[in-house]
């Protein structure tokens, strides 16, 4: 019998340890996802050739991106790149696929860790998809909708580039702040 207390209160110990206060996994950011349910314009289907669209950000803390995601009108698969806005490097990529129209698509990446708060990133997806560009959404409106903060995410701008293939190329054209096209999207996990 007292072995069994014995067992008993180790067993609460452990468990009351592993269960420690402040231990909660903080919940994932989608922020292109945030804004665009955020706000009160219409998205439009566009098919106007092929682009690789993308929307430059920064982070107000420390933390990891441990997703890469789309949203497209048409089934098909899709390449997601996340790129170092100033060296224009490729930091992480993935083919999403999407099996069905108009809903997001997320899949984990090794993560990628974010300490530097200054330093401006770009998340693009590519519309082609075996061989053809495909048609994407695009949301745009007389207001400004970026810079936009979402959570711990400033979203700053869009980006495209036009293109003919699926190899990704940087989104470097058309700067502007009223529109979203695409939709790619990442999960960021702050500290």
């Amino acid at each position: 019998m007292k072995r069994v207390i014995h067992y008993s209160l180790l067993i609460v110990a452990l468990a009351a340890a592993a269960c420690k206060k402040g231990d909660e996994a903080n919940p994932g950011e989608t922020p292109v996802s945030s804004l665009i349910s955020s706000v009160t314009l219409s998205s439009q289907t566009l098919s106007g050739g092929g682009w690789e669209t993308g929307v430059y950000f920064t982070v107000s803390k420390p933390g990891k991106i441990t997703q890469l995601g789309a949203k497209m009108p048409e089934v098909g698969t899709y390449n997601v790149t996340l790129w170092d806005a100033a060296t224009k490097t490729v930091l992480r990529q993935k083919a999403i696929e999407i099996g069905t129209p108009e809903k997001q698509v997320f899949l984990s990446i090794d993560p990628l860790v974010i300490t530097d708060k200054t330093k401006q990133y770009v998340i693009s997806m590519n519309n082609y998809s075996a061989g053809v560009p495909k048609k994407y959404y695009y949301l745009t409106g007389s207001a400004t909708l970026m810079p936009a903060a979402q959570g711990n995410i400033l979203l700053l701008k869009k980006g495209n580039m036009s293109l003919s293939s699926e190899t990704p190329k940087f989104p470097s054209n058309e700067l502007i702040t009223n529109a979203i096209s695409g939709y790619p999207d990442f999960t960021f996990v702050p500290d």
